[in-house]
């Protein structure tokens, strides 16, 4: 389901430098306002996918499309979170063994 607009590198570099500093921002490496980071990056996704597929692509392909490939994701890492919470959840329950 590609477009055949070209591709932007240099927003999708901004995108990244914008994930950078919320990365910067979580780990204290001395970026103050990384949290704008995100609204950067939504911004310019939001942008970048309306340029790319705006031509030819009907709504409904586009959102099947965005779907298929973000549902796998979520099945996943939630499986994930659930397993840790199963396994390491009931041991923070249980407490640690006195003595």
């Amino acid at each position: 389901m590609r477009s055949n607009r070209e591709e932007l590198p240099g927003l999708t570099g901004l995108r990244g430098l914008a994930a950078m500093s919320v990365l910067g921002f979580h780990f204290c490496w001395g970026f103050t306002y990384g949290y704008l980071g995100v609204d950067v990056f939504f911004v310019l996704s939001g942008f970048i996918l309306t340029y790319v597929y705006r031509d030819g692509v009907s709504a409904g392909s586009f959102l099947w499309a965005r779907v298929a490939r973000t549902i796998p994701t979520h099945i996943v890492a939630t499986t994930a979170v659930g397993l840790g919470a199963m396994f390491w959840g009931q041991a923070t329950l249980r407490g640690s063994p006195t003595t």
